[in-house]
């Protein structure tokens, strides 16, 4: 200030290098608009004061007073609008925010609510699954014991009848003696293999919740197969399971895992078609660490894609055509075989084949052994093969 009243000898009535630093300053600095009136009374003050200190004409220093002031009023009403703007715009900055987390609150909350109505559908869905499951057992059980019923009454009249021909043996002439023992034979043999299938159909489908009971293992394969014989036709089965080898669980439910289990490579080796390969099917047994048992089925079928190995055992996956299947079969097999403290695991390579593995605990007569054999006969195998005609 003194320096430019000074240069200009007070003769200048306006001084606009005054009103550019004023004006700078508030542009510059974006003060609060009492900021800036302080800025403009000390910019208009000091000018007064310099002038009157160098004798300045009183109509030079009112001239360029008024071009001051009129400076500072359009200075501090800039920046009283401005700051007036810049006010508005952070309350429109936090209502949008406000609005925006409100928005994604009730997007989770929409979400959240979303993915519980979904999950309640998918278990209303397999509680309806069960339901339906457990009706079509319990038919099939009273269908089974009224077919225990009348076949049993045919069946006594049969075992009586060869019973009586055993009677009548020493009548046959020595010639025809062979063909005759063979003949009645081969009719036991049809008689007993009758009485097993429908043993085992009784024992299907009667419904006990053992969970600890001893199970042989090559026993309940066996039943499973005599129950899915038909659909074993042309298919090369082979079994090996040591005799003596045991599991603690309920054989009812292992049975329908094994035929779960042993119907779904059936299928898949029919998917298959017409291949230069024998449809094969083939069931082994392994120790696991940790005293557990897997019984382990491998079929030569098409083989299961990649991005369907870990679904398989979710309920309702299926992709076979509407009406041939609701995709229960493998889940229900994983929820007994984890309900017996084991596991059901699958590899596949396609268009190789594929291997299912039932891990289940291992039985162990604590009567007979105090401990763990250090030595186990497990690995002597005792192969059985079966051929279905």
């Amino acid at each position: 200030l003194w320096i430019l009243a000074w240069i200009d000898d007070g003769s200048s009535p306006y001084y606009a290098g005054l009103n550019l630093i004023m004006v700078g300053t508030v542009l510059i600095m974006r003060w609060r608009a009492g900021d800036g009136v302080i800025n403009a009374l000390f910019c208009i003050g000091g000018y007064l004061g310099v002038s009157l200190c160098l004798g300045h004409q009183p109509a030079d220093i009112v001239v360029a007073t008024f071009f001051l002031s009129v400076t500072a009023v359009f200075a501090c009403v800039g920046l009283f609008s401005y700051n007036k703007l810049r006010f508005r715009e952070f309350c429109l900055r936090e209502e949008v925010a406000a609005q925006q987390a409100e928005l994604a609150e009730g997007a989770r909350d929409v979400e959240v609510k979303g993915q519980a109505l979904n999950s309640a559908l998918e278990e209303i869905k397999e509680n309806e699954a069960r339901l339906l499951e457990a009706e079509k057992m319990a038919s099939l059980g009273r269908m089974s014991a009224g077919i225990v019923h009348e076949v049993n009454n045919p069946l006594n009249y049969a075992k009586t009848a060869l019973h009586a021909l055993h009677m009548y043996r020493d009548d046959v002439t020595a010639g025809e003696r062979e063909d005759f023992e063979e003949t009645v034979s081969d009719a036991e043999d049809g008689v007993n293999r009758v009485i097993r299938i429908v043993s085992d159909l009784r024992s299907f489908t009667k419904g006990e919740t053992i969970m600890h009971e001893e199970v042989r293992v090559a026993e309940t394969i066996e039943m499973a197969r005599r129950l899915v014989a038909r659909d074993l036709r042309g298919i090369e089965f082979k079994a090996s399971i040591p005799e003596s080898l045991m599991v603690a669980g309920n054989s009812n439910q292992l049975c329908q895992v094994f035929v779960n289990v042993i119907q779904n490579s059936v299928q898949a080796l029919e998917e298959k078609g017409d291949s230069s390969d024998q449809p094969r099917l083939d069931i082994s047994c392994g120790e696991v660490q940790g005293g557990q048992v897997a019984v382990t089925f491998r079929d030569n079928g098409p083989g299961i894609a990649p991005e369907d190995l870990e679904q398989v055992f979710d309920p309702f996956f299926t992709r076979r055509e509407v009406g041939e299947g609701m995709g229960l079969g493998l889940s229900i097999c994983h929820q007994i075989v984890e309900s017996h403290g084991g596991k059901i695991e699958v590899v596949s390579s396609p268009g190789e084949f594929t291997e299912f593995r039932v891990v289940l605990p291992r039985y162990w007569d604590q009567a007979r052994d105090k401990a763990r054999p250090e030595h186990s006969d497990f690995h002597k195998v005792e192969t059985k093969k079966v051929s279905i005609p």
